[in-house]
């Protein structure tokens, strides 16, 4: 019969002074502000996406169009580049676009 060495061994306590204390509430004003930047971005694809999706436009004119709205180079137009403005600013391109072409994408 094999001999099981116990879980004390394998996984030892560590001492109190290795452990780290829980995050501080600066750590999860951060935490909430890149939470809010992920969805921002989602919210900037999703909008997006609906232009060359509807095929409205090539999604490279799409890119295009954008960065040209935006004032920046087309190569640094990627939403996962994107800080909050900018990402505020793709959701407003968006609708606006849709607007433009006559379509009224309005949830209830």
């Amino acid at each position: 019969m094999r001999n099981i060495p116990d879980l004390i061994t394998l996984f030892p306590k560590k001492p109190k002074s290795d452990i780290v204390p829980k995050s501080s509430k600066k750590v999860k004003l951060i935490k909430f502000s890149l939470n809010n930047l992920q969805n921002l971005r989602a919210a900037a694809h999703f909008e997006l996406d609906k232009l060359w999706q509807l095929k409205i436009l090539y999604r490279n004119d799409v890119y295009h169009e954008l960065a040209r709205y935006l004032g920046i180079k087309r190569e640094k137009t990627h939403i996962s580049l994107f800080d909050e403005h900018y990402c505020r600013k793709t959701i407003e391109f968006a609708k606006w676009q849709l607007k433009t072409f006559g379509i009224d994408l309005t949830y209830e």
